[in-house]
């Protein structure tokens, strides 16, 4: 990271993604940027009850999900 590099301190997200090295790469990434990561979750369902103990401040969701949305 360099001084320009945006930082996400005080953050917490949330992942939703199926495809195990597309979540490992999203988290890794807004680990280094600061932020604390919640998941991956793989399904709508995880996440509903993951959101209201962890109370992310924002998701990253993968709209194209192989299972969990009907």
């Amino acid at each position: 990271m360099t001084a320009d590099d945006p930082r996400l301190d005080g953050l917490c997200i949330l992942v939703l993604e199926d495809e195990y090295i597309l979540a490992e790469d999203a988290m890794r990434m807004l680990r280094r940027a600061g932020a604390a990561v919640v998941g991956p979750f793989e399904t709508t369902e995880e996440v509903i009850a993951a959101v209201a103990e962890a109370k992310p401040d924002c998701a990253i969701v993968d709209l194209n999900l192989g299972t969990g949305l009907d």
